[in-house]
């Protein structure tokens, strides 16, 4: 979008932060529904039974090597921990920490296991200023505390630079920020329409179609991408010998993902194979080639490097 806008606009307005003030994602119609469960279940029924449970769940269907079971496998985990905000949304976000067994499938055998930052001690110092608040409110200010800092802002900010655009970002004015934190999201989002509050600030300025549109984010189908091209690349580019001299993932489970037919409910996995593809072809462009600065580099020519 920046190469894009590049060309006729040097100076362009951003819509980030809107989401996260204004309660816009899906994610939070999901929160607020379990809601009652996240706020009552006994903190010793959740440590004694239902994680025990979790953890069961886990094995049992690791053991099957059923993969396209594990989209099922999470949700049940996921409210298994409805007495725990904090797992509960990190399961919701893909999380691995609570299931310690699925690193030996991620990692290489030879990868030092104790490099592994825990994702769950990042998260707990931002759930713990908010453990006063509603499960709706905490889970937006960590979404705000962590994907806007170092996902959202660094991509923006790298894309617009390489394409010398300069990105202005209103909705992250300091002062609204602050002030918009301030307000309950339960007056943030009524009922289960997300924006709410920001839908009814704006019925006197935006047409009525755009006011009641349902929100249209920037999505990709993990699925559709692992038929069109993903397969074919990562087939390509992840190789037995790559892989292992790379020595971080492991080969025997990406090759199990790319000989399993390919399931809609694998998205996860689609995700996974997408991941370990990217940092194979950043190694490939700037450490393991010189050539990274050449404006006609082809990443197609390091395939078989």
């Amino acid at each position: 979008m920046s190469k894009f806008v590049s060309p006729a606009y040097k100076v362009i307005l951003g819509g980030l932060g809107g989401d996260e003030l204004f309660i816009g994602y899906d994610i939070y119609k999901f929160i607020k529904a379990v809601r009652p469960l996240l706020d009552n279940i006994p903190e010793k029924l959740q440590k004694y039974l239902l994680e025990p449970l979790s953890q069961l769940s886990f094995f049992m269907q690791q053991s099957t090597g059923h993969l396209a079971s594990d989209e099922y496998r999470r949700g049940l985990q996921m409210l298994l921990s409805v007495g725990n905000l904090k797992k509960f949304y990190l399961i919701l976000r893909n999380c691995w920490d609570y299931d310690s067994g699925f690193f030996k499938r991620i990692y290489h055998p030879d990868f030092p296991m104790e490099d592994i930052i825990s994702i769950e001690k990042h998260f707990t110092s931002l759930f713990d200023k908010v453990n006063h608040q509603s499960a709706v409110d905490a889970v937006a200010y960590t979404e705000f505390h962590s994907k806007m800092v170092n996902d959202y802002l660094l991509v923006d900010d790298r894309m617009s630079m390489a394409h010398s655009v300069e990105l202005r970002v209103p909705y992250l004015d300091k002062d609204l920020v602050e002030y918009m934190f301030s307000v309950p999201a339960a007056l943030k989002m009524e009922g289960n329409t997300t924006k709410s509050l920001f839908r009814q600030a704006m019925r006197s300025y935006l047409p009525q179609d755009i006011i009641d549109k349902k929100k249209w984010g920037f999505t990709v189908n993990p699925y559709e991408q692992f038929k069109k091209d993903l397969k074919q690349v990562a087939e390509k580019i992840l190789t037995e010998k790559y892989i292992n001299q790379q020595g971080i993932f492991n080969y025997a489970y990406i090759k199990q993902i790319l000989e399993y037919p390919a399931n809609p409910k694998m998205r996860w996995h689609y995700n996974y194979l997408w991941i370990v593809l990217g940092i194979a072809i950043w190694e490939k462009m700037f450490i393991l080639t010189d050539n990274f600065m050449n404006k006609n580099f082809n990443i197609e020519d390091y395939y078989n490097a």
